[in-house]
C-alpha cells in the first residue's frame, strides 16, 4: 500500500486506500489512513523517512494555513470527516517519536484545533455538532459515507457523540504534550479537553440503560441510541469501546462497555463491529436505494473492542475476535473491502490498506500488550493478553520501534511446571510497565535469576491474577511461578 501510494503521489508518507482489482484507490482518504502511524512505528520504525514524511502529509496536507480541514470543505464536510482526521493527529503525537517537528508546528497545530472547535462546538458546549456543510443528514458512525449516512432534517446542530469522543482525546493528548513540551496554550487546552469530558461523562451517558449515547438531535432536543430511532436496543461499538477504557477516565463504565461488546461477540456469535464478514448491509430504514448500504472490512470497531476486552482481562473475547477475523482473512484470501453488489454477489477492492493495517495493530496491541505509555516508547507497556489454550506454545513477536528500535518478546505459559516465563529485548534501555495475566496464584517472582516483588491484583472472577511491576530493561527474563 505505502509502494502504490508512492507511486500515485511521487511522495512518501500515505499509504493507499486499495489496489485492488475492481475498484483500485491508490489515493488518499482520511477514513483509510487510520492506522498510519502505527504501521510506521511498528513495521517501518528501522526507514525513519517514512515517519517524517507522514508528518508532512497530516500537518499538512490535510488543513489550509488557517487550520481549515479540505476534505469535502465546500459540500458534504461532517463532524465525521473531524473525527477522522483527529485520530491522525493523536497517533502521530503518541507514537511517533518527532518532538522537534511537532514542536516548530505546534502553533499550526493549535490553529487547527481552535478552527475545528470554532466551527463544529459553536455553542461552546463541548458536544461536537454534525456542522452546516450537512444539514439534510445525519453521519453518526466513521463507517459509511456522508451520502449513506441517516436522513433527517436541520441536522448541522445535531450532536455526533463518536466525533466528541475524538476531539476528546485529541484535545487531551494535545494538553498533556504540551505540558511535557512546555508549550503554549497547555491551559487552554486542558481546559476542553476537561470540557468534553464532562460534557460527555454528563449529557451524552444514560444512566439508565448505562451506556453513551450515538447522536443528539436539536431539533428534538432528544438523545438517540440509533440513527432515526431505529432500533434504540442497539449500542455503537465503533469509538464508544476504546474511549470508555482509555479517555473516558470512568472504568466502571468502561468496563460495562467491554461487557456489552464481549457479550454481543461471545453469547450472540455477532462480530464486535456493526458489520460482519466478508459482506455487510448497514440498515437505514429510509435510505432512498435498496434499503441497505453496502460496506465492508471497517477496522475501527473491531481493533476498539480487542483493546477494551485487552484492557479489562477479556482474554477469551480477544483471542476469539482477532481469530475470527483471521479466519476470515483466510478463507476470503485477503482483507478485502465490498462496496457494491451486482447480482446479490459483492464486487469490491482487496487489499484493503485500513484491514490490513487495523488487524496488524489488534494483534500488537491488542493481544501482544506492546504500547507506548506516554509519547514515543521510552516508556512502553508490555500487557500480554494470550489465551490459556496456547499452554506449551510459545507465543513470539518481533516489532520495529522508531529511529531504528526493536521490540522482541515471548509468553509461554507451562501448566505442568506451574510457570509463566516473558523474555524480552529491546535495542536500548527503556522503562518496562508490565501486567502479565495469570491462570492462578501467584507463588513467587524472579526478575533475571533474582527473587522480586510485584503488584499482584485478582481479576473479578477470581480465577486469574494480574502481575504488575515496572522495570527497566533491555534484555530481561521474567518468571512468575504458580501455586
Amino acid at each position: 500500500m505505502r509502494q502504490v501510494a508512492y507511486q500515485h503521489y511521487k511522495q512518501d508518507g500515505w499509504l493507499a486506500v486499495s489496489n485492488g482489482t475492481n475498484g483500485p484507490q491508490p489515493s488518499y482518504d482520511p477514513r483509510d489512513f487510520r492506522f498510519g502511524p502505527k504501521c510506521a512505528a511498528y513495521l517501518w520504525g528501522d526507514d525513519p523517512g517514512l515517519i517524517s514524511q507522514m508528518g508532512e502529509r497530516i500537518f499538512f496536507d490535510e488543513h489550509d494555513t488557517d487550520g481549515r480541514l479540505g476534505w469535502d470543505l465546500s459540500r458534504g464536510q461532517s463532524a465525521i470527516h473531524i473525527a477522522q482526521v483527529a485520530k491522525h493527529f493523536s497517533d502521530y503525537l503518541r507514537y511517533s517519536e518527532r518532538d522537534r517537528f511537532v514542536m516548530d508546528h505546534w502553533d499550526r497545530l493549535l490553529r487547527i484545533i481552535k478552527w475545528t472547535l470554532s466551527e463544529y462546538d459553536r455553542n461552546n458546549d463541548g458536544l461536537i455538532e454534525n456542522g452546516p456543510r450537512l444539514s439534510n443528514r445525519l453521519w453518526a458512525y466513521l463507517v459509511g459515507e456522508p451520502e449513506n449516512s441517516f436522513v433527517w432534517s436541520q441536522t448541522e446542530s445535531d450532536v455526533v457523540v463518536v466525533a466528541t469522543m475524538e476531539v476528546c482525546e485529541w484535545l487531551q493528548l494535545m494538553a498533556d504534550y504540551g505540558e511535557a513540551h512546555h508549550l503554549p496554550e497547555t491551559d487552554w487546552l486542558h481546559s476542553k479537553a476537561a470540557q468534553i469530558r464532562n460534557a460527555i461523562e454528563t449529557l451524552a451517558y444514560d444512566s439508565d440503560a448505562g451506556y453513551y449515547y450515538l447522536l443528539y438531535r436539536a431539533k428534538e432536543k432528544k438523545w438517540y441510541h440509533s440513527g432515526c430511532g431505529i432500533n434504540e436496543d442497539s449500542r455503537e461499538l465503533d469509538v464508544t469501546p476504546y474511549y470508555a477504557a482509555f479517555v473516558g477516565g470512568n472504568d466502571s463504565r468502561g468496563q460495562k462497555v467491554a461487557e456489552y461488546a464481549r457479550q454481543v461477540l461471545m453469547d450472540n456469535g455477532v462480530f464486535p463491529m456493526p458489520l460482519s464478514y466478508p459482506t455487510y448491509y448497514w440498515i437505514c430504514t429510509n435510505y432512498p436505494y435498496h434499503g441497505g448500504i453496502p460496506g465492508g472490512c471497517w477496522e475501527e470497531s473491531y481493533y476498539n473492542c480487542v483493546r477494551a476486552f485487552s484492557n479489562y482481562g477479556m482474554l477469551d473475547a480477544a483471542y476469539t475476535a482477532i481469530k475470527r477475523r483471521s479466519d476470515a482473512c483466510a478463507r476470503e484470501g485477503g482483507l478485502s473491502e465490498w462496496y457494491s453488489l451486482r447480482q446479490g454477489t459483492g464486487s469490491g477492492r482487496d487489499r484493503y490498506g485500513i484491514s490490513a493495517a487495523g488487524h496488524l495493530s489488534a494483534i500488537i496491541e491488542g493481544l501482544f500488550g506492546i504500547t507506548p505509555s506516554k509519547f514515543g516508547f521510552a516508556e512502553i507497556n508490555l500487557w500480554p493478553a494470550m489465551p490459556p489454550s496456547w499452554a506449551d506454545q510459545p507465543a513470539t513477536i518481533a516489532v520495529t520501534l522508531p529511529d531504528g528500535g526493536f521490540l522482541n518478546y515471548s509468553y509461554l505459559f507451562q501448566p505442568g511446571r506451574k510457570m509463566v516465563t516473558l523474555t524480552i529485548e529491546t535495542d536500548r534501555q527503556r522503562q518496562g510497565h508490565l501486567r502479565i495475566p495469570v491462570p492462578g496464584l501467584t507463588k513467587s517472582i524472579q526478575w533475571d535469576g533474582e527473587q522480586t516483588r510485584g503488584d499482584i491484583r485478582k481479576r473479578a472472577d477470581g480465577q486469574w491474577e494480574l502481575v504488575v511491576l515496572d522495570r527497566p530493561f533491555t534484555k530481561a527474563v521474567l518468571k512468575i511461578e504458580l501455586e
